[in-house]
């Protein structure tokens, strides 16, 4: 599996081993390569974004009354995975 990936995607290898080097190094000062980056968007901005997309793609003017879409139900489910 370890050359699978080496092969596919020595680029991000390389760097996520740097990363595990520095942190394994100076665990105070170095980010965790375990940790998943948090979002930069804030939930209000992601379902403005979803919903713009969605209304250009179907061609309509964003209603914000409507709101009985797929991203609709994909946020409400970020909702409640947040408020866990």
């Amino acid at each position: 599996m370890e050359d699978g990936l080496h092969k596919k995607c020595p680029e991000q290898v390389k760097a996520w081993e740097v990363m595990f080097a520095a942190w394994n190094e100076d665990k105070k000062h170095n980010p965790s390569p375990f940790t998943a980056p948090h979002a930069k968007k804030t939930l209000a901005e992601i379902r403005q974004e979803l919903k713009e997309e969605e209304h250009a793609a179907l061609g309509q003017a964003v209603d914000e009354e409507s709101d009985a879409s797929a991203s609709s139900f994909l946020l409400l489910g970020l909702e409640l995975e947040q408020t866990q």
